[in-house]
């Protein structure tokens, strides 16, 4: 069994546990539960995968959060049918549907009564949508189930046609903001100039955010197309290429903080261009020391970035950041702050 095999079998193992604890902890305190994504109050997850499927999360590696098919239904009919109405009965009945609700931003444990009403709603989440244009990623990180995943997408991309569904779709729901990025690396596909494009012409208004490893960041093509969004993080998890490779088996630091120091330069010289661009680095106990933020820092600076944002994380949970929660250095950098995320300006 390799460590991707093992990495799944302690998350499954965990969120079991968790399901239990949390259901129970619903039944003796007279609660229930209630999702944001389904009641369309979510700021983050509804997720239009790369073969047009919608899913509730997204970490739909199974398919198990599935809802419906976009080249086939409305969001509002996908948001209505059996499976989404399944799950709100379910929740409301003080049980999680998924494993993967254990760990969903989108859950809420409310009263029962208030879970009852909140199941009676169904509406299209108006702040924020996902899509993945592409499942395709080289980076093989560790905590990624890539061959499920792949199993259980049906398109390895969007087409310029699925793109030119999903952005009137935005534009009936007045979707206000958009995540183009899921568990693919949006630059893979060679399209992604023109998928932009599509969405910003029929939806002008539409803030875009998108993530990348940057391997694929190579070209001006491709910075013409991350210029296109509002703002871009970049996932670097290290300050060299042996620390990057503990999680992200297959990154390169060198190409991948090359091509984000050529991006900022591409953006530079557009004066009018206003696009954000964020090194995002995860924090795990191999990467972690105070020394090793401060030399982030300090390349952060040499790149011209705008903000490094610093991500706590429990996957894989032997990796866990304990510095993040005991350690001087992050009290005083964090400030008080218990978010999972931390951004630091630039300056």
């Amino acid at each position: 069994m390799n460590s991707s095999h093992l990495t799944w079998l302690s998350k499954q193992i965990a969120r079991n546990i968790l399901r239990t604890w949390l259901e129970q902890k619903a039944k003796l305190s007279g609660a229930a539960f209630s999702c944001r994504v389904l009641k369309g109050t979510s700021s983050y997850n509804l997720a239009i995968n790369s073969d047009m499927s919608v899913s509730c999360n997204c970490q739909d590696f199974d398919g198990a959060g599935r809802l419906g098919d976009l080249s086939i239904n409305s969001l509002t009919e996908i948001l209505s049918g059996e499976k989404a109405q399944y799950f709100r009965k379910t929740l409301a009945e003080g049980k999680l549907p998924l494993l993967n609700c254990t760990r969903c931003v989108e859950l809420e444990m409310v009263a029962s009564d208030q879970a009852l009403e909140a199941s009676k709603i169904i509406a299209v989440p108006h702040k924020n949508i996902m899509i993945e244009n592409t499942i395709l990623c080289g980076c093989n990180c560790l905590s990624c189930a890539r061959p499920q995943v792949m199993r259980n997408r049906k398109k390895l991309a969007l087409s310029l046609d699925d793109i030119g569904i999903i952005a009137e779709e935005i534009k009936r729901h007045g979707i206000s903001s958009l995540a183009y990025f899921n568990l693919g690396d949006p630059f893979l596909s060679s399209s992604i100039y023109d998928e932009l494009a599509l969405i910003k012409k029929v939806n002008p208004h539409l803030s875009i955010y998108t993530s990348t490893n940057g391997l694929y960041l190579d070209s001006p093509a491709k910075f013409e197309a991350a210029l296109l969004t509002d703002r871009i993080g970049i996932s670097i998890d290290g300050i060299d290429s042996a620390m990057v490779r503990k999680y992200q088996r297959n990154g390169d630091f060198e190409r991948s903080f090359g091509n984000m120091c050529r991006l900022v330069s591409y953006r530079n010289k557009q004066s009018q261009n206003k696009t954000e661009i964020m090194w995002n680095y995860i924090l795990f106990n191999w990467n972690d020391k105070p020394k090793n933020i401060i030399q982030a820092q300090q390349l952060a600076r040499q790149a011209g970035i705008d903000t490094l944002s610093l991500c706590h994380t429990k996957s894989p949970l032997w990796g866990t950041s304990w510095r993040w929660y005991t350690n001087k250095f992050y009290r005083e950098i964090r400030k008080g702050q218990s978010s999972q995320f931390l951004a630091i300006p630039i300056v």
